[in-house]
């Protein structure tokens, strides 16, 4: 439990890091653009997150049960044959968004932005897989601190940005891909000194296994992702630029909370959970840390509750503070998001990739069809009332499987 406990630590120091950055930096992006503008960057972010899905094809659910207590040459074999299998994906996953954002958005800045942004794919999901093996020894310190020191690249770009008066969302989306090239590079040099050169660690068998393993998880990845981000494809679409912007704005608050859920169930998830070869043990570990997580979500979520007005205001500027009914009502989703995530680690313990697959796509679905309906009407609280009711869902159905 200390182990569990000084690793979440480090990765929650981490993510607190992260969270003032992303507050601070969506803030000057705010300011700099205005409402609409601020929507229109934050779309192109989830145009970006979603077709970067397409990278993660061979996803921690696969690599994180590999590693664990797995031999040095193991682990480098590993890291190295699944660093290049998604360094190709994320080549064809960088040509599909290309292609998709040209012909929905056409050659302008908007198009321009998101070509930019998207260049982080080729550096952030390949690297990503030293973080899977940090974590799978519990040493997440070294990882944590690469991701402050690129955090505050980005933050300091932005700043540098904004003190010149630039207000073309192009520039700021260099941001990103800087953050996601100092990562890559210092995890890089992580490998080097963990493992030496790793010219006779390439085995064709196992990017097979890999592939063959996380392609069921690719897919739910996908779904999973397509869910996160389909509620911004649909208040753009359903609804007005202004109102795109208040919800992106809410939206950033929440997700930022949001982000600490998969960091808690990765943290503990290794030892409490795939550890263990006792299937009612693991059962028991799992609700008591999907209870745990969604208990603490409720309480952090009901405390930040009455300061909405407030934090909008205080973060992007009095333009956003009519978005504070918003963000009120995306809080509410930080407990199912909590909860979920605890149960997913049963998904990912038995690799039942196929129940991810249906989940998260009927999970969109739905959130596709009650959005369809609440936006027009109702605006961004629309759009959360959608992704609640796609949660909803998504616990029923892990609940389900678990006492099946």
């Amino acid at each position: 439990m200390k182990k569990i406990a000084l690793n979440f630590g480090w990765l929650l120091v981490e993510r607190g890091g992260q969270v003032v950055s992303a507050l601070i930096v969506s803030g000057l992006i705010a300011r700099s653009l205005g409402v609409g503008g601020y929507g229109e960057f934050q779309y192109a972010l989830a145009v970006v997150l979603f077709f970067s899905s397409f990278g993660l094809v061979c996803g921690a659910e696969v690599i994180l049960p590999r590693m664990v207590d797995s031999s040095r040459l193991k682990a480098r074999r590993v890291i190295f044959n699944a660093f290049l299998l998604r360094e190709l994906a994320a080549g064809c996953s960088y040509g599909v968004l290309l292609i998709f954002s040209f012909f929905s958005m056409g050659s302008g800045r908007e198009f321009w932005t998101v070509a930019v942004v998207g260049l982080m794919v080729f550096f952030r999901e390949p690297s990503a897989v030293v973080t899977t093996y940090l974590q799978s020894q519990s040493a997440a310190r070294v990882a944590s601190l690469l991701g402050l020191c690129a955090t505050l690249g980005r933050l300091l770009f932005v700043v540098c940005v904004y003190s010149l008066g630039v207000n073309n969302p192009i520039y700021y989306a260099f941001a990103w891909v800087l953050e996601a090239c100092l990562i890559s590079l210092g995890l890089l040099y992580v490998f080097r000194r963990r493992f030496g050169r790793a010219k006779d660690a390439f085995c064709r068998e196992e990017i097979y296994s890999l592939f063959a393993q996380g392609w069921p998880f690719l897919v739910g990845l996908i779904a999973m992702y397509g869910f996160l981000r389909v509620d911004r494809f649909l208040v753009r679409f359903l609804s007005s630029a202004h109102e795109l912007g208040i919800y992106s704005a809410s939206m950033q608050i929440t997700d930022n909370v949001n982000q600490l859920a998969p960091l808690m169930a990765v943290s503990a998830a290794p030892v409490l959970i795939y550890g263990s070869r006792n299937e009612s043990l693991v059962k028991k570990h799992v609700l008591f840390l999907a209870l745990g997580m969604g208990g603490l979500a409720l309480i952090g979520c009901l405390s930040l509750f009455s300061a909405s007005e407030w934090i909008m205001g205080a973060v992007f500027g009095g333009e956003f503070v009519y978005g504070a009914k918003t963000l009120s009502a995306s809080l509410l989703l930080c407990p199912l998001v909590f909860f979920e995530a605890g149960l997913n680690t049963y998904l990912i313990k038995y690799g039942l990739g196929q129940k991810t697959i249906l989940k998260w796509g009927a999970a969109a679905v739905i959130c596709v069809v009650v959005g369809y309906f609440t936006i027009p009407s109702y605006g961004g609280i629309g759009a959360v009332m959608a992704v609640a009711s796609g949660y909803v869902f998504a616990i029923g159905a892990g609940v389900r499987w678990i006492f099946r």
